[in-house]
């Protein structure tokens, strides 16, 4: 049985953990969350680094879409290994996967492009899905470092088929947001 309190990182941690290894059911962690969040609302005293967003992402985690649940186990998996500080991995051609730990979240991201959403592109990368800003809408994002900026993929949920991807970043050249989604291998693209 989960107690209703506001997580440590330890303990959101093993409740994330619980879930991967089937101690804890969806609907027992869905309960738990509920409870959690009618107590404190948005007073969670969790950082970025050690889930906050992973927390409030719960709201999803017996949510369906497209035949399976919102909330992957991967994507629970790469909630840990954000919160265990694993650093991301090297995608090629200078482009390199960050973790939230690494991407410092603080920093201003401009919208730079709305991004053709291409199903085989978009699932080679090593997205994760959640709810990262209020109002708790679905994303499925991967924050990628290219030369020195940063960048964030965004894939928003829509439902109906219609959802939209867009790339924010921390430089506003569009020539090299250009080059990084190329080499993603996304080529139709719209900047504002």
């Amino acid at each position: 049985m989960l107690l209703v309190k506001p997580p440590s990182k330890g303990t959101l941690r093993a409740i994330i953990s619980g879930v991967l290894e089937s101690q804890f059911c969806r609907d027992e962690v869905l309960s738990w969350y509920q409870a959690v969040l009618k107590k404190i609302e948005w007073q969670l005293p969790l950082t970025w680094e050690d889930g906050y967003w992973y927390f409030y992402s719960l709201v999803h985690i017996n949510t369906w879409v497209g035949g399976e649940y919102f909330l992957r186990l991967k994507d629970m998996e790469e909630y840990l290994r954000d919160i265990d500080c694993e650093a991301g991995s090297f995608l090629g051609g200078n482009v390199r996967h960050l973790r939230v730990f690494e991407s410092e979240p603080q920093l201003l991201r401009w919208p730079l492009a709305e991004v053709e959403f291409v199903d085989n592109v978009f699932e080679r990368l090593p997205t994760t899905r959640g709810s990262f800003e209020r109002p708790l809408s679905m994303v499925e994002h991967v924050h990628l470092l290219f030369d020195s900026d940063k960048y964030l993929l965004v894939r928003q949920f829509e439902g109906g088929g219609e959802d939209q991807l867009f790339l924010l970043g921390t430089n506003r050249d569009a020539r090299k947001a250009a080059d990084l989604l190329e080499r993603l291998a996304f080529f139709n693209y719209i900047f504002p």
